[in-house]
Formats: C-alpha cells, structure tokens, sequence
C-alpha cells in the first residue's frame, strides 16, 4: 500500500510512524527527497504493458486513476521488457501551462482562488478541475453553480478520436437561484452583436480581451477559441449572423487601432480601440448620447475624459 505520513512535522512524529508500520509486520526502508508538490502515484506494469495506477488515497486505499494516467503522454503506455514492476513517483501539472491559464484569467479580470484540495468525482479529469461560485449572500452555502475541468481522453475512451476537451456542469435549478440572486434578465436574439478574429497568439489575447469588455457592456460578442483558421473564423462570424466583424492586427493594434466591418454592407471603418464600445452603441442605437461626438470617438480621444 501507499500508506501516507499524514501531518508529520518533527522527528518523533516519523518514529511514532515507524513503530506502527512496524507492528504490521512491514520492514520499512526509507528514502528521503525534495518535495514534489504533486500527486503521489504508483504506475502498476503486468508482462511490460500498463496495468493500474492507483494514487495513495487516503493513506491506506487508494484511488484508481488508471484512465486519466493513460493520458499522459509522458507515462509509457509499453516499457521495451516484458515484466513485472511497479513504479513510484508524482505528477504535477505544467507550471507553464497552469500560469498561462492564470495569465488568461487575470487578462479577464476574472476573480479565482487556487485550491490545490477541489477534487472532482469523476476519474476522466486529467489537468485543471475548477468550481464556479456565485458570491452573492443570497445563495447562501448553494453558492456552487458549476463544476468541471479538462479531460482529454474522454472522447478516446468512448471509442472516438483523440480530441481535447474542456467543459463543466451544472444543475438548472442552482442556475435559477442564481439568476434570481442576481437579478438578472435574459436575452433573447438569434445573432452575434460583434465577432473578433485574429491570426496570432497576440491578437487572441486582445480578441479574448475586449470580447470580455464589450460582453460586460451588454453586447453578444464572440471569438474563436481553439485556433482556427482565419478562413474558418470568417465562416463562423457568418454561421452566427454577426452585425459587425473586427479582424485585430498586431500592427494596428500597437498604434491603439483597429478596422471594423459592418458585415452587410461591408464598409469598414478604422478605429480607436478604446471607442470599441462607443463605436457600437453609435451604430446599434443603444442609447449612446445625442451630444457625444463620434469623430471624436473614433479617434478614441474621449474615453478617459
């Protein structure tokens, strides 16, 4: 078994330890490491091929995680000897890729606290799980409104392609309390306001960025999310009946611009991306002061203002 020290913290903690292993029969040898803070795991080979892996538990059973393991792409699947061996280590997530996902959420401005204790029941889970908490005082200890994670083999496991996966779930009626805490009134349109398409790493962070800013001000903006084509990007701004597109440019963007087209009747304007909001509620006519100057506006001279 994997067994655990629990809260050990002094040297006579780790003999009080000993001597109940010991009792057990076990003769235990011990190896001291620099921690790892990761997921402790025991990687089970039968005749060179993955058999189980298992984490420790709690301390005395442990959990199978058989499934998420063989998603790693860093875990063999095969050793090169057919036999039989156990193998003991910890698995940690991608620190670059974890303060990526940090990075986004800081660019959103999006409230998070890292947990490392969340754990979700399901055994598909391979990378960051998350909750999704109303804060309201008004939904009380009910304040979990949604739950989820990554899980990359999942669909492979069903017997489909291998495809990378990311979702979550939540109950309708914890949804309805929310919005009720909220008071929040919902929208009923078969259109995009506004769709964002980019080329680079770059422009997806700005296209993430102010489809955020423009969502807040209560226009229906997307963006693509997975990297597509520029070509499918435009076929998806289609698809979705958006009012006015905006292809962001690295270039105009250092200059604090951007070229907006109204995608039916394709005129194109340029600019300033501090106006974007300005700039749509001009042209939607959703309430944008008679006296505010939109030549102004456009050259994003009266936002800080």
């Amino acid at each position: 078994p994997m067994l655990s020290l629990s809260n050990v913290f002094n040297e006579e903690e780790i003999k009080l330890f000993d001597e109940r292993i010991r009792k057990e029969g076990i003769n235990p040898k011990y190896v001291a490491e620099l921690k790892i803070d990761g997921l402790s795991v025991s990687l089970n080979y039968k005749n060179g091929k993955l058999f189980s892996a298992a984490t420790r538990g709690d301390g005395v059973v442990g959990e199978d995680i058989t499934n998420n393991v063989k998603t790693i792409k860093t875990v063999p699947l095969t050793i090169n000897k057919p036999i039989d061996i156990e193998v003991r280590g910890e698995i940690y997530i991608s620190k670059k890729r974890f303060e990526d996902l940090k990075e986004m959420l800081d660019l959103l401005q999006i409230n998070y606290e890292v947990d490392p204790k969340i754990v979700r029941g399901l055994d598909y889970y391979n990378h960051v799980v998350f909750e999704i908490e109303d804060i309201n005082e008004n939904m009380g200890i009910n304040n979990v409104i949604g739950a989820g994670g990554r899980y990359n083999g999942l669909v492979s496991q069903l017997d489909g392609p291998e495809t990378a996966c990311v979702g979550f779930a939540s109950g309708i009626g914890r949804i309805l309390d929310a919005v009720e805490a909220e008071k929040v009134e919902l929208p009923i349109t078969d259109s995009v306001d506004l769709f964002l398409l980019y080329v680079n790493d770059d422009e997806k962070k700005s296209a993430l960025y102010y489809a955020d800013e423009v969502r807040m001000a209560g226009y229906i903006v997307d963006t693509e999310y997975t990297g597509k084509s520029l070509k499918s990007q435009f076929k998806k701004a289609d698809k979705l009946k958006a009012k006015y597109i905006c292809v962001l440019n690295s270039e105009q963007l250092k200059n604090g611009e951007m070229t907006i087209k109204n995608n039916s009747t394709k005129e194109e304007e340029v600019i300033g991306c501090e106006s974007l909001i300005y700039y749509l509620d001009e042209k939607l006519n959703s309430g944008i002061e008679d006296d505010v100057d939109i030549d102004e506006l456009m050259k994003g001279k009266m936002l800080d203002e």
